[in-house]
């Protein structure tokens, strides 16, 4: 998920990189979004559209904390409790529930 994260960060700040922090270069999950990344609420909007279009994750309004955004490690770990939520149930199939 670190990988997907980084390609979705790379976007939504810029390919050439002037929307990004000084720690940019070296994505890790201890990196703030905010204050390292410099990525503000309209480039944190655009990173969910991001993962619901990219990773195919529905992202459901009432499960968005801000607390999810603090770093890169906290948004990893929401998109993985969102592919778990969205994975198919092994004995049923996908779709049934």
């Amino acid at each position: 998920m670190l990988q997907e994260m980084g390609a979705g960060l790379e976007e939504t700040a810029g390919a050439d990189g002037s929307k990004r922090g000084p720690l940019a270069g070296t994505l890790s999950e201890e990196l703030r979004l905010n204050e390292d990344l410099r990525l503000d609420s309209v480039m944190l909007l655009q990173l969910l559209v991001l993962i619901e279009t990219r990773l195919g994750l529905q992202v459901p309004e009432n499960e968005v904390d801000p607390g999810i955004f603090d770093t890169v490690g906290s948004l990893v770990d929401f998109m993985q409790e969102l592919d778990d939520m969205n994975a198919p149930d092994p004995v049923s199939g996908p779709g049934v529930r």
